[in-house]
C-alpha cells in the first residue's frame, strides 16, 4: 500500500508583532506637533516679556543688552528716520562709520519700523521668534538626514531651547548666530543629497550680514561635520569627498558675494580699529599660552557644571564660576543627550567608532587644552562664546544620531546606559571648587533626579512604548522649560513699569538735552560726568541712547583715530587693550573738550568754584544741571603755528593740553608740506608755567578767529566756510577716516593730514573758502558690482538645482 503524502501540520508558534513607532505612523503631522510644543513652551519661558511686564534689556551682567545693544537700536531708528539707512555717526565716540551696526541682527531692521518704544517692547517676541524657528528649521534638518519622527521632535527641542541660545540670547547677536546653523545644515544636506545648489547660499548671506567673523570659525565646524557625514558612509570616495568641499565652499562663497557690501564694510570697521590692527590685540599674549597646558580646575569644574545645567553654578552676577556667564563654557544642550552620547558607540563597527571618537575629540581637546581654544578664535581673546555653541551642537548631533540608532534598531545597551548614569554622577559630584560647592541646590536636585528618571525611561525607549515616548518627550519638555525659565527670569531685568520713570535712560537728562537744542541749532559735542544706564555696569553709549553727539564709546571695534588721538592726548594708557573698547571720551579734560567742540556739560555734582570758573551754569533739570564750557571751539578752526608729533609724545599731559591750544600738532611725515608755517619746538613747553585762565582765554580766542562755519550739516555731509586771515592749518575735530573727502567750490580735492596723531585737518591759503565735507564708503561701490556678480551666480545655481537637483521626497 503505497504511504500517502500527508503534510506535516506546524505546531502552533507564538506570532510576535513588530512594535510601531506611534510617531512614525503620524508622518509629516510631526512638524506640527514640534511647532506646537516649541511655541507653547516658548510663550512659558518668555511670558514676562510677551505680556509686556518686563523689556528683554537686563541691568546684571547682561548689560550689554543695555549698554551696547540698546543704544544702537536707539540711534538706528533715529537716523533711519532723519538720514536713511546708517553711515556715519557722531554720536558713536566722536564720529565713526556704524553702517555694518545696522544689520547686526537683520531682524533688528524690522524693528526699526516700529519707532524706539515700540521697538524696545518687542524685543522679547523677537527673540522667542528665533528660538521657535530655530527649533522648527532644526526639525526639518534632521528629518533631511533621516532621523525619525520622535527624533526630529526630540531634536528641535533640545537645539531651540540649548543653552548657549537661552542664556546668550540677551547679547542678541549670538541669537542670531543660533538661528543661522540650521538652515545651513539643512541647505548643505539638500546640496549633499539632492544636488540643491541653493538653499545653503542664504543662510551664509545672513551669517555675513550679522556676525561676519563667524564665517571663519563657521568654515571650521562645516569641515568637520562635512567629513563625519562622508565617512558615516559606507563606502569613503576621496574624489567624491573634495568634490562635496568643494560645491560646499563655491556656494558659501556665492553668499559671501551677494553679502558683498555689508561683509566689506565690516571687516574695514575691524581692519580700523585697534583690535583689527593689531596695535591692541591679545593676539601674542594668548599665542605665547603653552600649547599643552592643561585648564586650570576652576575653568574644568565651570565647564562640567554647566554642560548639565547653564545655571548650575549661579545666574547673572550671581555666577560663581570662570569669567561670567557669557564668557565661561556653557555646553548644555538637555540632560538625556549626557547619557545618550555614549550610546553611539555600542553597536558600532570599528570605523564608526573611530568617527565618532575622533569627531568628538576634536571639539574636546581645546576644552581641555585652552591654547587650542585661543586658536579657534584666532587668538582674538579669553573666551569661549562661539565654541561654547559649536561644543553643544556637536554633543546635540552625537546625542540625536544615537536615539536615533537606538529606536530604529530596538536596543540600547542597558549596562552601557547604567555605567554611563554612574560616571555622570561621579563627574557631577567631583570637588572641583576649592573653598565651597558652589552649585545651586535645586537645579543640583533637579538633575540627579533628572538623570535617574532619563536612565529608566530610555531604558524602556527600545520597546517603542508609546506611553514612554510621551513620557520621555514631556519630561524633557519640563526639564527645558524649568531651566530655560531660570536662565531668562532669574536675573535683574529692565521692567515696563522703569521704564516710564525717570531713572535710566528716561532720567532727566533728556529734558537738559532738548533745552540745549532748543539754545543751540549748530554742531556740538555734550559729556556727561554721570552714566544714565540702569544697568550694574556704566554706561559709554549714551550719546546713542539719549541722541546727542558725545566723545566716549563702547564698541568692540571703535575708529582707530579716535583712540589714537586719546592714547596721544594721554587720556588711554598705551598698553590698555580694554580702554580702546570701554573708551571714555575726553573724560573731563577742560582743553581737549574745547578744541573738539564739547559746548555743554551734564553733570549731577555739586557746582565748586572750580567748575564755575570753566563753564557757566545754564539750567536745572531735576538732578541734572546743564554747563557750557567757557572755551569750545567750532567743528573746524585754524593754526597758524605747528608742533611735531615727536616733539609732543615727549610732553607731560599739562604740556600736551598748552602746545594743542598754540600749535596744530602735525606728524613728521607732513611737517615739509607745511613748513612755511612758524614751527615750535620743545623749548616752547616751558611756558607751561603762565597757563592761566586767562591765557586758555587768549588762545581759545585767537583759534576762533579763523573758525568754519557750517552753513548746511548732515552727518555725512557738512557744507561751511572758513575765511583763513593767513596761511595755516585747518582742525577739523572729526576722527581721520580715509572715505572722508574734503574740496571747495571748484571740486577741488584737498590732501588731508592726520593732526594730533588722530584728528584731521587741512592746509589753506590766505582767503575765503568754501567747503564741502563729505563722507562715502570706499568698498561700498566695489561692494554692489561685487553682489550683482553673486546674484548672477545665484541664479546660476537655482539652474543648476532645476537641471541636476534630485526630486524632494516627501
Amino acid at each position: 500500500m503505497a504511504k500517502k503524502n500527508i503534510k506535516e501540520i506546524p505546531k502552533q508558534s507564538k506570532i510576535i508583532t513588530p512594535a510601531i513607532d506611534f510617531f512614525e505612523t503620524l508622518g509629516n503631522k510631526c512638524q506640527w506637533i514640534s511647532l506646537a510644543l516649541l511655541i507653547i513652551m516658548a510663550v512659558i519661558v518668555f511670558k514676562d516679556f510677551i505680556f509686556f511686564e518686563k523689556i528683554f534689556l537686563y541691568k546684571d551682567i547682561g548689560s550689554d543688552s543695555l549698554n551696547g545693544y540698546y543704544p544702537y537700536l536707539v540711534h538706528n531708528v533715529h537716523y533711519f528716520e532723519k538720514y536713511g539707512f546708517p553711515s556715519w555717526s557722531f554720536q558713536a565716540g566722536m564720529g565713526q562709520n556704524i553702517f555694518t551696526s545696522a544689520l547686526g541682527d537683520p531682524i533688528d531692521f524690522l524693528l526699526y519700523q516700529f519707532g524706539v518704544d515700540t521697538a524696545r517692547r518687542l524685543l522679547g517676541y523677537k527673540i522667542a521668534i528665533e528660538v521657535i524657528l530655530a527649533g522648527f528649521v532644526f526639525y526639518h534638518y534632521l528629518r533631511s538626514i533621516k532621523m525619525g519622527q520622535f527624533v526630529g521632535i526630540v531634536g528641535s527641542l533640545m537645539y531651540a531651547f540649548s543653552g548657549f541660545m537661552i542664556v546668550c540670547s540677551c547679547w542678541f547677536a549670538f541669537s542670531a548666530e543660533v538661528l543661522t546653523m540650521p538652515f545651513i545644515l539643512l541647505g548643505f544636506e539638500k546640496l549633499y543629497k539632492k544636488n540643491q545648489f541653493w538653499l545653503l547660499a542664504l543662510p551664509i548671506i545672513y551669517i555675513s550680514f550679522s556676525r561676519p567673523f563667524v564665517l571663519a570659525t563657521l568654515a571650521i565646524f562645516l569641515f568637520f561635520y562635512i567629513s563625519l557625514r562622508v565617512l558615516q558612509q559606507d563606502e569613503f570616495r576621496l574624489k567624491s569627498y573634495l568634490l562635496l568641499l568643494g560645491k560646499t565652499a563655491l556656494v558659501a562663497l556665492v553668499g559671501v558675494l551677494m553679502a558683498a557690501p555689508w561683509l566689506l564694510e565690516h571687516l574695514q570697521v575691524m581692519l580700523d580699529s585697534p583690535r583689527g590692527s593689531g596695535s591692541n590685540s591679545m593676539a601674542a599674549t594668548l599665542k605665547a599660552f603653552p600649547m599643552f597646558s592643561l585648564v586650570d580646575k576652576l575653568q574644568l569644574g565651570t565647564a562640567v557644571c554647566r554642560t548639565f545645567a547653564s545655571d548650575m553654578i549661579g545666574s547673572g552676577i550671581d555666577f560663581k564660576g570662570y569669567q561670567n556667564i557669557l564668557e565661561a563654557p556653557l555646553f548644555y544642550c538637555g540632560i538625556p543627550a549626557l547619557l545618550l552620547i555614549p550610546q553611539i558607540f555600542f553597536g558600532s563597527t570599528k570605523k564608526q567608532k573611530i568617527v565618532y571618537a575622533s569627531f568628538l575629540a576634536v571639539w574636546m581637546i581645546p576644552i581641555i587644552f585652552p591654547y587650542f581654544r585661543y586658536a579657534f578664535n584666532f587668538f582674538t581673546g579669553d573666551y569661549y562664546r562661539s565654541f561654547s555653541f559649536y561644543v553643544g551642537l556637536v554633543f546635540t548631533l552625537v546625542a540625536l544620531m544615537a536615539l536615533d540608532k537606538i529606536i530604529k534598531t530596538r536596543k540600547i545597551n542597558i549596562i552601557g546606559l547604567c555605567v554611563s548614569a554612574v560616571i555622570l554622577f561621579i563627574i557631577f559630584f567631583y570637588p572641583y571648587f576649592e573653598t565651597e560647592d558652589v552649585r545651586v541646590a535645586r537645579i543640583s536636585n533637579f538633575v540627579v533626579i533628572a538623570i535617574l528618571v532619563y536612565t529608566i525611561l530610555l531604558a524602556f525607549i527600545p520597546k517603542l512604548n508609546k506611553a514612554v515616548q510621551f513620557s520621555f518627550l514631556g519630561f524633557f519638555a519640563l526639564e527645558l522649560i524649568y531651566l530655560s525659565s531660570i536662565s531668562i527670569n532669574n536675573r535683574d531685568i529692565l521692567t515696563t513699569e522703569e521704564v516710564s520713570q525717570k531713572i535710566g535712560y528716561n532720567d532727566y537728562s533728556i529734558e537738559a538735552i532738548n533745552f540745549i537744542k532748543k539754545q543751540d541749532q549748530g554742531f556740538f559735542r555734550i559729556d556727561k560726568r554721570y552714566a544714565s544706564t540702569p544697568a550694574m555696569h556704566a554706561s559709554l553709549n549714551d550719546g546713542m541712547a539719549q541722541d546727542y553727539n558725545g566723545t566716549s564709546s563702547y564698541n568692540s571695534f571703535n575708529q582707530k583715530y579716535y583712540i589714537q588721538y586719546l592714547k596721544t592726548i594721554g587720556i588711554i594708557n598705551v598698553n590698555d587693550e580694554a580702554a580702546t573698547r570701554w573708551s571714555d571720551g575726553l573724560k573731563s579734560r577742560v582743553i581737549p573738550e574745547g578744541l573738539n567742540s564739547v559746548k555743554y556739560v551734564l553733570t549731577k555734582s555739586p557746582l565748586d568754584l572750580q567748575t564755575l570758573a570753566l563753564y557757566d551754569s545754564m539750567a536745572k533739570f531735576g538732578d541734572v544741571t546743564v554747563l557750557k564750557h567757557k572755551y569750545a571751539l567750532p567743528i573746524g578752526f585754524a593754526y597758524h603755528t605747528i608742533f611735531s608729533l615727536t616733539d609732543f609724545e615727549k610732553c607731560s599731559q599739562p604740556q600736551k593740553d598748552f602746545m594743542s591750544l598754540r600749535a596744530a600738532v602735525v606728524a613728521d611725515s607732513n611737517m615739509n608740506e607745511v613748513k612755511s608755517l612758524m614751527k615750535l619746538n620743545i623749548s616752547d613747553t616751558l611756558a607751561i608755567q603762565f597757563l592761566t585762565l586767562d591765557k586758555i582765554k587768549d588762545l581759545t580766542d585767537d583759534l576762533s578767529q579763523n573758525s568754519f562755519q557750517i552753513k548746511s550739516f548732515k552727518p555725512t555731509l557738512i557744507n561751511g566756510s572758513i575765511n583763513m586771515s593767513s596761511p595755516g592749518i585747518v582742525y577739523f575735530s572729526i576722527p581721520y577716516d580715509n572715505d572722508w573727502t574734503i574740496k571747495d567750490e571748484k571740486n577741488r580735492l584737498y590732501n588731508k593730514m592726520l593732526l594730533t596723531n588722530g584728528m584731521t585737518g587741512i592746509y589753506l591759503d590766505a582767503g575765503n573758502h568754501n567747503l564741502e565735507l563729505s563722507f562715502a564708503s570706499r568698498n561700498l561701490a566695489l561692494g554692489k558690482k561685487i553682489s550683482i556678480a553673486g546674484f548672477i551666480l545665484f541664479a546660476l545655481l537655482i539652474f543648476l538645482t532645476v537641471k541636476f537637483g534630485k526630486k524632494e521626497e516627501s
